[in-house]
């Protein structure tokens, strides 16, 4: 039987408790180590302020006078300049393990940015990271998701708000803590750099007469007819410009030449990363429409019954009616675009 009045078993109490605690206490500084140098990590990647390494790849002076003694050639007789390399490591050896960069290096990640900000004149600039703890392996190294909500900056002024995400994997090396693996999309990535938005594709397959198409987004209202007034043509695409947003709320109209409505129907698409969504407008054999998605990114259907009145998401009231009306007649030629 234990004697609970014995003070050695209280000793023994006591020393479990501070154990725990002091692993508690070992483990969260762990943790908290490897998201500061994670989050450091992805605030140099994702701050592109200049593009001084990129440029040292276009700089033709730079490499014939260098290249004589700076180079190394491959078996396929591929010349690799050192100094790219150099630049490189000096900017990310100290968040990044060997292998890692050199993982990055190879598949253009570490360059990425950079290469594309060049070409578009772009410059970017994190405002919030956002880092969450997945799973810790058995050999210690930690898995994260993350993330970042950047300011896509354009050389004529203009800005966008986009949001990166991917994984990144911590590990400890040298009494602290590197970048063991970081994985984004290239693609999503360079396209956020660009001037490219994203858009909301509608393609009619039905043989209703519709007079106008109606897109909704946070209380203001953009439509599209046929210039000629008469009823939208069958197997016609008509495209919107949205928000790059991963849940932007939208809703979408029918309407006939009287203003009668055929289908309302509100929806959260994922349009982040300049990601576009294709819906189509079809009917079945009693020539009842329905919306219906097709491709890669979903729409979430918000509500399967006809709203009224429902209106959501973007501002387009500081922009110049004639400058979206050439937009819209460009791109589809025959239409036209009211407000």
């Amino acid at each position: 039987m234990i004697d609970y009045k014995r003070p050695g078993f209280w000793g023994i109490v006591v020393s479990l408790i501070f154990l725990g605690l002091a692993t508690w206490m070992i483990t969260n500084l762990s943790l908290n180590e490897s998201e500061e140098k994670a989050e450091e990590f992805l605030k140099t990647y994702y701050t592109i302020e200049n593009t001084d390494i990129a440029d040292m790849m276009f700089d033709e002076k730079l490499i014939k006078s260098l290249i004589s003694s700076d180079y190394e050639t491959s078996k396929q007789g591929i010349i690799e300049l050192k100094f790219i390399d150099e630049a490189v490591n000096a900017k990310y050896s100290n968040l990044m393990t060997e292998d890692a960069l050199k993982r990055a290096s190879a598949n253009r990640t570490i360059l990425m940015g950079e290469m594309t900000a060049r070409e578009y004149g772009t410059r970017l600039e994190p405002k919030k990271i956002n880092i969450t703890e997945e799973k810790v392996s058995d050999s210690g190294i930690i898995n994260y998701s993350f993330n970042v909500e950047a300011l896509v900056k354009f050389n004529d002024g203009t800005d966008n708000l986009v949001n990166l995400t991917g994984k990144i994997d911590m590990v400890e090396v040298e009494g602290g803590w590197k970048v063991d693996s970081f994985k984004h999309s290239n693609s999503n990535f360079a396209k956020a750099l660009t001037l490219i938005q994203p858009n909301l594709h509608i393609t009619n397959h039905s043989n209703a007469p519709i007079r106008r198409i109606e897109v909704s987004v946070n209380g203001s209202t953009r439509g599209v007819m046929n210039a000629d007034n008469t009823d939208m043509d069958k197997n016609y695409r008509f495209d919107f410009q949205m928000l790059d947003l991963k849940a932007l709320e939208y809703s979408i109209k029918l309407l006939d030449e009287d203003d009668k409505v055929f289908l309302q129907q509100s929806y959260i698409g994922d349009f982040s990363n300049s990601k576009d969504v294709e819906l189509f407008i079809e009917e079945d054999e009693e020539g009842n429409l329905f919306i219906e998605h097709r491709g890669p990114t979903n729409p979430i259907s918000k509500d399967d019954t006809p709203i009224i009145n429902n209106m959501l998401s973007i501002d387009y009231s500081d922009l110049d009616r004639e400058i979206f009306s050439d937009f819209f007649l460009n791109q589809n030629r025959k239409l036209h675009l009211y407000v």
